[in-house]
């Protein structure tokens, strides 16, 4: 081989060297990064898997829980309406009973005062010899009531019926409320 040739080949071996390694080289090297990313990929993927199943399961804990409450928030409700009825129910025979005392007259007697009832200075099974009971004498008769103040009282107690209905339906309530805000199991 002449000194020539000799030239033309290593010019060419170093021309091949200096073009090819680096071109072997990003091919090797980015092969090496494409695999990685690819596991990177795959270890990312694996997590947002276990990620999603992890709040999959924490979604239907949480719903389930959501279910059970509201289930008991409607028991609850049930309960409560049927004993504001009851308690209705009850404010209700106390007006019937109350209108009953008053008689037809609408007017409420005093069962301790001294003019009530029959007389005393009858014999036993004789009505009393007094007219003093009689609706008709108005403010004369001892222990009956003004027709105005039974009116007011009729008044008052079923007012304090309505509150004491109101207080008893939101009592249970308030006391269950309070008991959740605590963390504490309530029934």
């Amino acid at each position: 081989m002449t000194l020539k040739a000799k030239l033309l080949f290593a010019a060419l071996l170093f021309l091949a060297v200096s073009v090819g390694a680096p071109v072997l080289y990003n091919h090797w090297a980015g092969g090496l990064i494409q695999k990685g990313v690819k596991q990177s990929d795959d270890a990312w993927g694996l997590k947002v898997k276990d990620q999603m199943l992890d709040a999959a399961k924490k979604l239907a804990v949480a719903t389930e829980e959501k279910n059970r409450a509201e289930a008991e928030l409607r028991d609850f409700k049930a309960k409560q309406e049927k004993n504001d009825v009851e308690n209705k129910n009850v404010a209700a025979d106390y007006k019937r009973l109350l209108r009953d005392a008053a008689g037809s007259a609408g007017r409420l007697r005093d069962p301790n005062a001294a003019g009530c009832g029959p007389g005393g200075d009858n014999v036993q099974g004789q009505g009393g010899t007094s007219n003093g009971n009689r609706a008709e004498d108005g403010a004369k008769t001892g222990g009956l009531l003004s027709k105005e103040l039974s009116g007011l009282l009729q008044r008052l107690f079923s007012e304090a019926d309505d509150i004491n209905n109101a207080y008893a339906s939101c009592r249970p309530d308030s006391l269950n409320l309070r008991a959740v805000i605590n963390g504490e199991a309530r029934n």
